[in-house]
Parts: structure tokens; sequence; C-alpha cells
């Protein structure tokens, strides 16, 4: 939290408790304001992580700041700029492990060892297998001294979609829907807008304007007709506490800060320990339909800018790379092209890309007629229920430098993803009716499974009141995290630039 500024040093820099340096409570203090300002770079790092950096001398924040695009200055190098000369001697805090190799820019442990800094603490450990030298190791050999924490878990929350992505080649996947108290999506007639109201709606834009990828099956295109962009933000985005979204989300605008930090502090969605599980519950590569191994398993990717994907990519170009981190993708998933061509999200919107999952089971006219109106068309081996085989897509996906995936209908997709064991995270916002019917459409299709204790149970769940509207979100366990994975590197990996 940060406090009053009338004694600190620069009325630009925060000034956080002075009492007692070396004591766990300071540490977590500075700390916590890196993390705040990792959530500064919320929506526009993609596809790097989030990460802040703040540095300390003599009790005072001499310097702080975030990494806010891909390709530019990093938090460390942002916070040594602003400390100046007052960065010899200092101690550092950054939530992220200082990167020891250089890419697009130089690697930050050289700016930190020219600088004087005499300690550094990082929240989370760089989870890239394949970087030579941890950002750690190598300063601690230059006689700066490193430790790992605190607020780890914090720390990687913020990042658990990244996480995730660097380790499995894989998409953090949410899965995200609106139902009345009887878990109906819509009525028998098809009517579903609108079960929440406005603040649970507006909670939900926000949570699409922090993943990289909305999806939806082509049931939801043709019953809604939806354009899966982020509306309802007419206001200054609010800052968000770390425990809200894969990115960490935002709350609505009627919370004072203080307020927001509390509620979410009350549940940690970092709690990703759950690496077992996965493997368990993850197709392997070679059930994923993927013609070679090395296309199915993606790249083990590197901390702050991976290789660029492979393969035809006439949209994404067209368009600009993820690297501008900005844009967002707008998936339909329709193995059979029932999609009709004139449907709101095949439109043209301002930093939007569109991809079509498809099979060969569609049409080549339909193909062809998205193909004219620059929609990324990718065809895809076929799965359940007409679609396309999913563990394929995410594959894909990974490729292209999407880190997360908001899942947010129907309830025929929805199924499938839970049915092949690939959400990782789950928000359910519940409205306080009955809507009833046989017919009425329920909020997860698919298989499911026969018996209660098969059921797929969340963890470090937490509770928000939305209005009228109650939001329950969770993780389902299916994680990865630099602490929680395989100590080798992926088979099929590179070593990437920054």
């Amino acid at each position: 939290m940060v406090l009053g500024l009338d004694s600190c040093r620069d009325a630009a820099l925060p000034c956080l408790p002075t009492s007692g340096m070396n004591t766990p409570e300071s540490h977590e203090s500075f700390m916590r304001r890196a993390i705040e300002l990792a959530r500064q770079g919320l929506g526009t790092t993609r596809p790097n992580p989030l990460v802040g950096a703040v540095i300390v001398k003599d009790d005072q924040v001499v310097g702080e700041g975030f990494h806010a695009r891909a390709g530019g200055p990093h938090a460390e190098i942002e916070a040594l700029r602003q400390a100046g000369g007052r960065a010899r001697g200092a101690t550092m805090y950054v939530t992220l492990e200082p990167c020891n190799h250089r890419g697009r820019t130089p690697p930050c442990t050289k700016a930190i060892l020219e600088s004087g800094v005499k300690k550094v603490y990082f929240a989370s450990r760089d989870p890239n297998p394949n970087v030579e030298g941890g950002g750690a190791a190598f300063l601690q050999s230059r006689r700066v001294q490193c430790e790992h924490g605190p607020l780890t878990e914090e720390a990687t929350g913020l990042n658990r979609g990244f996480f995730h992505w660097i380790v499995t080649g894989r998409p953090w996947i949410i899965s995200k829907f609106a139902s009345s108290l009887d878990g109906r999506i819509a009525t028998r007639t098809g009517e579903s807008q609108w079960i929440t109201g406005p603040e649970a709606r507006r909670r939900g834009h926000e949570l699409r304007r922090e993943v990289d990828a909305i999806l939806v099956g082509a049931g939801t295109v043709l019953a809604d007709d939806p354009l899966l962009t982020v509306r309802h933000l007419d206001v200054e985005p609010v800052v968000a506490p770390s425990a809200a979204s894969p990115l960490s989300g935002s709350d609505d605008c009627s919370l004072g800060t203080e307020r927001r930090a509390r509620r979410r502090s009350m549940v940690d969605l970092a709690n990703l320990k759950a690496a077992e599980s996965l493997v368990r519950g993850r197709p392997s590569i070679a059930d994923s339909g993927a013609s070679n191994p090395s296309e199915a398993s993606g790249q083990a990717l590197e901390r702050r800018t991976p290789r660029k994907p492979r393969g035809r990519l006439s949209n994404v170009e067209a368009l600009g790379s993820l690297e501008a981190g900005s844009r967002t993708f707008r998936i339909v998933v329709d193995g059979r092209g029932r999609s009709p061509l004139e449907s709101k999200i095949f439109a043209p919107a301002d930093g939007v890309v569109t991809l079509v999952a498809t099979a060969e089971t569609s049409s080549r006219e339909w193909r062809q007629a998205l193909r004219d109106r620059n929609i990324e068309v990718v065809i895809l081996p076929p799965g359940g229920n007409h679609s396309v085989d999913l563990p394929s897509l995410l594959d894909e996906l990974g490729r292209r430098e999407i880190r997360s995936v908001l899942v947010e209908g129907g309830s025929t997709i929805h199924g499938s993803f839970f049915d092949d064991g690939l959400v990782n995270e789950v928000w359910a916002f519940l409205a306080p009716m009955i809507i009833g019917g046989s017919a009425a459409h329920c909020a997860v299709d698919g298989t499911g499974v026969s018996a209660l204790s098969e059921a797929l149970r969340l963890e470090s769940v937490a509770v928000e009141q939305l209005g009228s509207d109650v939001l329950i979100r969770g993780m389902t366990g299916l994680a990865l995290t630099p602490e929680t994975a395989p100590a080798k590197p992926h088979p099929q990996s590179d070593g990437i630039i920054n």
C-alpha cells in the first residue's frame, strides 16, 4: 500500500514503511509495490510477462519501473534509470528473476552489476529452461547477493498464463460463463441477453481486455452473433490485485484501490502446484493430432520474446504481431463451416485479429470467403461434436504466441474443453434467477462425469459480489509453473531471443 508522500525524497516516488528495513514485513512491502507496478503493463506486454521493479536505499524508494511493452526497456532498466547514482549500494526488488542473456536489449544483469546494486530480491524464477546461467546465479557469482522471494505465489499468479505457456507451449485456458442459479445460460427459446447485470458484464469485459484471445463455438455465433470485443470500459481502467485473472484482472470502479486489494487478497489464485495433474489430464504429443512432434509440442519459449511461430501467418502479419502488445485474437471454432459470413465477429475491428479453426469437413468456398475478408483460417484434425481437435488447436495457438484464451461458450464448446481436461481456470457469473426448462441450455455440456467423485472441484476459490450477481472463480489444478516445472528443458525447445 502506498502511503503519503510528504517525507519522501522524491515526490514522484512512493513512501513505503521505513522502520525495520530487514524485517519480513518491509521486504513484503517493497515487493508488493513491485507487483503493483507490474500490473500497470496489463494488456500491453504481450507476449512478454508482467514485471515490476523497485530500488530501495536507506529505507527509501529511490527508483521504480515496470515493463510496458515487448521490445521496450525491462522493469529493472526503468528503475535503474530513475535511481541513477542512488542505485549504488541499494537493494532491488523485482517480480521476475533478472534476465542474463542478450536479445532485443542487453541483459539486465549487466546493468545491475554496473549500477552497483548490492542485493536483489526476486519473487519468481525465470521459467525458461533454455537460457544458460540464470540471472540470480550470474549475479551471485559477481558478489551481488540474491534471494528468492518474498511473495513468490502472488508474483507467480500475476504471470500464471505466461508461465503455463512457457512450460507447456499451450495457452492458459479460462472457462467463463454467466448462468442462472439453476445453471441455465439461456431460456428454452434461446434468449440470453442479459442474464447478469451491468456490473458483472463490465467485469467480464475487463477480463477480455487482459487475455490474448477470446474463443467461442459456432453455436454461439449462430445464437448470439457476438462481437467479442472489449466494451463497457469507458472510464479509466482500475488497478487490480493479483488474484483476479491470468494476468490479474481489475475490479468494478465503485471500489477504492485499497478496498479492492483487501478483497482480492482473501484468495490467492497463484497456488499453481498441480504439475502431475496436468501431465495426467493433458493429452500427449502423440495424441494431439499434429503431424510431427515438434509442431505438436510448440516451443518451450523464452521469458521475454519467444521465437516467431512457424507456418502461414497472413492475417497476423497483415495486422501486426502480438509484439505490439495490444492486439486481441477472436477465435471461432467451427468444424463444419456453419458460421454466417455476415456475422459481426467477421467484421473488421481495430486491434483485433480474427481466426477461424475448422476442419476439412467445412466447404472450401466458405473458407476462401473468410480469407477474402482477411480472416485467418486454420484447418485442424476433426474432433468430437463436429468440432476440431482442441489439443491441436492449443498447440497452434501456442506457436502464435497466444498465452491465454478466454472460452466464452457456448455449452458445447465448454463441455469439450472440460471433457478434454484443458481448462485451467473458471469464472462463473451467477444471477439470482431461475430459468428452468429441460430444453434450456446448461452452462457446460459434453460427456461429463459418471460419479461425483470424478467431478472437477475448483481450488483457491474466490467469491465476488457484483451488483445483484455473484462471481465464483477458481483454479482447476491443471497448471505448471517455474516452481513445479520439469527440471529438464523440453526436448524440442530452442534458445530464443529476448
